[in-house]
């Protein structure tokens, strides 16, 4: 009997030696955290307490017009708040560390209308989280957190909303110099109840990750992660949408040469997911650069792309490679080529795409810079898929005797067209009422004089056209630009042009193909704190030509800290624009865009800041007149721990004369802060 005492005896002298041995080792550490208390509860210390209370309100008061109505409205709301943040150890900030946050925000709102029924809010939010970690400066070390939050929200005539949520979670981190490992795992539940009609949506979340990082010598590096997730959402009565995600993803870095010029890189991702929605993916790719010491960079890559649901499979190959090689100081040149493939269920694709570029930039007469440069592509691309089918319904055609009026698209089966009028009651005779002509793949609609359709008369078409899914071009661009800077960089003169053309055309009618030559000339100047500049663009398409002109202006600084201002404006005019609406021809319209930003901030002293806010845009054009303004100052006062916020903001807006709206409104906001 006495021996069995002996042994408990000396167990009991072991356990105490070992939490002994393992306090020393946790208080004894080079990398404590901060160990400072403000008041203990024994073995629970608090390192810190700080918060806030919060209280403000705003109102907003307003009218809009229109033709058909008009409306004001007042609003006014009221929040309040609470935020409280505590951390603090369990008998040494190297052994157990402990935060919670909570948060408490009830607030309500008023609206009175004179069009809609008056609407009160009452919200009520509160959320609290928690998070602990075991052994934080330790190698392994064990984190744990919780958060939980509820709003719920009351709204008059409307409906009761009942937010809740939370999310669990733990870490696990090993600090290993070979072989760094972190693990998490993370469940979070929200859940809406809408408790007037008794409607709900539960969303529920679990996620895993593990993440390795290896490398094996000073020129690589590799990282392995791996994700889980699991995502269940449902609404009402319905079946639960369930899906679960994994991932795996592999990247590697090597250094083939000591000094770092010689670089392959890795990344091989794939992804399986099951349930309602279910797909794989598989993403790898390779990557090599190099640089060379007679100025010459060699950067090349593949990648590969697969995918497959139920329903379609889809895999790509691409590969690129650009050469690039400095001579001199001033002079740059450079090759490029990409060819990609991509192979789908419905449709295969391929391109083919090559150039080259040119760059000269020289420092002439002193501390001018001229800088030249000019690139090539060329693409060649082709798309091969079965015919598709289009339905157009009561599309509106103007038949004008004097202009040649084509259908929009092109190979339209002549027997499914219908013409008729805006009632659709009327259905117009090919040959007594109207005539088709056709011009290669497009048919031309003219009206016979005599028939039912009155000159300049509305037509509506209904028909199918047989849309060709393959389809095969050539497309070239060049592009030119010159710089030039004068003065120290005070004075800058440049140019830039890109031209993209077509050719090698098979089966192309269905395709909006943009043939364009877009030229800009520009001149801006730099000054201290002033910005200004001026530029033409001559933008000529076959889809959608312009010219713009266009001026900007930007001044900003600070004077002795205490004042800091900013503004920027731009002009812009748009003119010789394409109008659908005169028969694609191009016409006198145009457009003009005015818009102003200042930004001034005034630091009264360190306590009492002033900023200023005020937006200024014109419209004038076809369809775009628009005039609005808008401003807003913002005082910020500190009175000791209590912060002042008090805003003002005005607003005015004007829309193509028909529909006008203006407003004013502020608020005040303060906040308490404590720190123990």
């Amino acid at each position: 009997m006495s021996c069995n005492v002996n042994l408990l005896t000396m167990r009991k002298k072991n356990i105490l030696n070992t939490v002994l041995l393992l306090m020393f080792v946790i208080t004894s550490t080079k990398a404590q955290v901060d160990d400072r208390k403000i008041f203990s509860l024994g073995f629970w210390n608090f390192s810190s307490v700080y918060g806030e209370f919060r209280f403000g309100g705003m109102f907003h008061q307003g009218g809009m017009s229109s033709q058909s109505a008009s409306d004001y409205v007042k609003s006014k709301s009221y929040y309040g708040g609470l935020q409280l943040n505590t951390n603090s150890y369990i008998w040494s900030p190297n052994f157990i560390t402990l935060g919670i946050n909570a948060n408490y925000t009830p607030s309500s709102a008023e609206s009175k209308r004179q069009l809609f029924n008056n609407r009160y809010d009452l919200v009520d939010s509160r959320n609290i989280n928690f998070y602990s970690s075991i052994l934080p400066t330790k190698k392994f070390t064990l984190n744990g957190f919780a958060s939980f939050n509820d709003n719920y929200d009351n709204r008059e005539n409307l409906t009761d909303l009942k937010n809740q949520g939370k999310t669990l979670g733990m870490s696990l981190a090993i600090k290993s110099k070979r072989l760094p490992v972190f693990m998490s795992y993370t469940n979070s539940l929200y859940e809406q109840h809408e408790l007037t009609t008794i409607h709900q949506i539960i969303y529920n979340e679990s996620s895993f990750i593990a993440n390795v990082s290896k490398s094996y010598t000073s020129r690589d590096k590799t990282e392995l992660s791996y994700n889980n997730k699991t995502f269940c959402r449902g609404v009402d009565t319905f079946a639960n949408v369930i899906n679960n995600l994994q991932t795996v993803q592999l990247r590697n870095t090597l250094f083939l040469d000591s000094v770092k010029n010689t670089r392959l890189s890795t990344d091989v991702y794939a992804l399986r997911q099951c349930g309602i929605d279910s797909f794989d993916q598989l993403r790898v790719s390779e990557s090599f650069n190099k640089r060379l010491k007679n100025k010459t960079q060699i950067a090349s890559n593949y990648s590969f792309f697969y995918s497959q649901n139920p329903h379609q499979c889809f895999n790509q190959n691409q590969i690129n490679a650009v050469v690039s090689k400095q001579f001199f100081e001033s002079l740059t040149l450079g090759v490029n080529g990409e060819y990609n493939k991509a192979d789908q269920t419905e449709y295969k694709d391929w391109f083919l795409n090559l150039g080259y570029n040119a760059t000269y930039s020289k420092r002439i007469l002193r501390k001018n810079y001229l800088t030249i440069s000019y690139n090539y592509n060329t693409l060649r691309t082709c798309h091969e898929s079965g015919d598709q089918t289009l339905n157009v319904i009561n599309e509106v055609y103007t038949l004008d005797d004097n202009a040649v009026v084509i259908i929009k698209a092109p190979y339209v089966l002549q027997p499914t067209l219908l013409v008729k009028d805006i009632t659709g009651t009327i259905i117009y005779t090919l040959n007594i009422d109207y005539q088709l002509y056709t011009h290669g793949n497009y048919l031309e609609i003219k009206r016979i004089p005599g028939g039912l359709i009155p000159p300049n008369g509305n037509v509506y078409l209904t028909y199918t056209a047989t849309q060709p899914g393959s389809n095969q071009y050539d497309a070239n661009q060049t592009s030119f630009s010159a710089d030039l800077t004068l003065l120290k960089r005070f004075l800058d003169l440049y140019y830039h042009n890109t031209c993209v053309d077509y050719c090698n055309l098979n089966n192309t009618d269905a395709l909006y193909l943009n043939y364009f030559n877009n030229s800009i000339y520009g001149v801006k100047s730099d000054y201290k704190f002033l910005s200004i500049g001026a530029e033409v663009n001559d933008y000529q398409s076959n889809l959608y030509p312009y010219k713009m002109a266009r001026g900007f202006l930007t001044i900003q600084g600070k004077n002795s800290n205490k004042l800091i201002y900013a503004l920027n404006a731009n002009y812009r005019y748009f003119y010789n624009i394409q109008n659908n609406e005169t028969k694609n021809a191009l016409s006198d319209v145009s457009r003009t865009y005015y818009d102003a930003n200042a930004n001034v901030t005034y630091v009264v002293n360190v306590k009492t800041k002033i900023d200023f806010n005020a937006v200024y845009t014109y419209q004038n054009g076809q369809q775009v007149d628009l005039e609005l303004l808008s401003g807003r100052i913002r005082l910020t006062k500190s009175i000791r721990s209590i912060s002042l916020i008090a805003s003002l903001d005005a607003y005015q807006r004007s829309y193509l004369n028909t529909q006008k709206y203006n407003s004013i409104g502020g608020s005040l906001q303060i906040v308490k802060k404590f720190k123990y």
